[in-house]
């Protein structure tokens, strides 16, 4: 078994009912399969990616699109435009510090399973590592360019708890607070192998 140092955040959180426009869950294949088909009518639709990401809006207790980010190439100069649940869209910026190169991915590009599938793979690759944890939330799914045309590697973060670390509950009234400790990592393909980054909230 490998070690690794996790940075723990403490999540506290009220167990309320909500309400509104419900967004697609990014970890499952149908709700990302939604995520992707939400921007074939927006203006990011025709564009081809160097790096797409979205994520959700609460580390842990959600997996549910609430913002996405698109950087592409626009002329000469790397673009950056983003987005918010459900309609919002934001002014693209010129990105000085990325350069145009290599090919690029779009929308049509992008098997909504197969991503979901290497999510997974991810996961049980790092539950073999790392066996002391459970609770695994998949906050954010990224899309990169791997350079070739129509090409993208696929990259995710996570939260999980440490297994036997129970959550804290507090009752006030109709409220009932939860206090939950937690890690998070980052997790890419470099080389073809899975690699897991700590990183702070």
């Amino acid at each position: 078994m490998r070690k690794l140092t996790f940075l723990a955040g403490a999540l506290i959180a009220l167990v309320l009912t909500a309400c509104g426009k419900k967004a697609p869950v990014l970890y499952d294949k149908e709700g990302f399969k939604e995520t992707i088909a939400l921007f074939n009518d927006s203006p990011v639709k025709d564009k081809e990616f160097l790096l797409v990401y979205f994520q959700s809006d609460k580390a842990l207790e959600d997996n549910t699109l609430h913002f996405g980010r698109f950087i592409y190439p626009d002329n000469d100069k790397m673009v950056k435009q983003e987005f918010n649940f459900p309609k919002e869209w934001k002014d693209a910026t010129a990105l000085d510090n990325v350069k145009k190169e290599g090919e690029f991915f779009k929308l049509k590009d992008i098997n909504t399973d197969k991503v979901v599938e290497k999510v997974k793979e991810g996961i049980e690759k790092f539950k073999d590592e790392f066996p002391d944890y459970e609770n695994f939330n998949v906050s954010c799914i990224f899309l990169e360019s791997d350079g070739t045309a129509g090409g993208y590697k696929v990259g995710f973060r996570m939260e999980f708890t440490e297994i036997g670390k129970g959550k804290s509950y507090q009752r006030i009234g109709r409220k009932t607070t939860v206090t939950t400790t937690y890690y998070r990592v980052l997790a890419e393909q470099k080389d073809g192998e899975w690699t897991f980054e700590s990183e702070e909230k």
